[in-house]
């Protein structure tokens, strides 16, 4: 996971800029801040070599502390799963 975890006061206060902004939560989770202002929480992760992007959420869907627990118990599954497929395991950014 990154040092430093978003907070509810830095989703709010952050402001579009001219490019797409991404905030990193650690392991595959950030924040997308897209240059209209819209906040997006996306979660990705690598899978034979490719990367994917598992779910996509508009921040005034989801409040932070759910999005941490749903990271969680998504991680837990897919490191359930790639056993169980045998065509490769699961990589996220902090590994």
């Amino acid at each position: 996971m990154a040092k430093k975890l978003l907070t509810d006061v830095t989703i709010r206060n952050t402001k579009p800029t001219e490019k797409e902004l991404r905030l990193n939560d650690g392991s595959g989770l950030y924040l997308l801040v897209k240059k209209n202002g819209a906040k997006w929480w996306r979660f990705d992760y690598t899978f034979n070599k490719k990367r994917k992007t598992l779910w996509r959420f508009l921040v005034s869907q989801i409040q932070i502390q759910h999005i941490v627990q749903l990271f969680r118990q998504v991680i837990a599954k897919l490191n359930d799963i790639a056993p169980l497929t045998g065509h490769g395991r699961y990589v996220f950014p902090s590994e």
